[in-house]
C-alpha cells in the first residue's frame, strides 16, 4: 500500500482517498473533495438542521494516501 502523504498533494478531482483526520478525532476516513462546497466529503455528509450541507471541511485532514485495490473475488463453480 502506498505512504501517508501531504493533504495538500491528495487529488482533488473526486477521486476516493483515505484521509487521516488529526486530533480529536484521529481516525482514517474514505473522502472525497467536493469542489461545489470546497470540502472533503464521506459518504457520512449530513444535512444540516437549516438544510446545509457539511463536509469534513478542508483543514481537518492532514494526510492522505489512495484507496487500496478491491480483493480478488473467486466463483466457486
Amino acid at each position: 500500500m502506498s505512504q501517508w502523504q501531504p493533504i495538500e498533494t491528495a487529488p482533488k478531482d473526486g477521486t476516493r482517498v483515505l484521509l487521516w483526520l488529526r486530533a480529536p478525532w484521529s481516525c482514517v476516513e474514505a473522502a472525497q473533495w467536493y469542489e461545489p462546497w470546497g470540502v472533503w466529503i464521506t459518504d457520512r455528509a449530513f444535512p444540516e438542521p437549516d438544510g446545509e450541507m457539511s463536509g469534513i471541511g478542508r483543514l481537518v485532514p492532514t494526510h492522505w494516501m489512495p484507496l487500496p485495490p478491491a480483493p480478488e473475488v473467486s466463483h466457486v463453480g
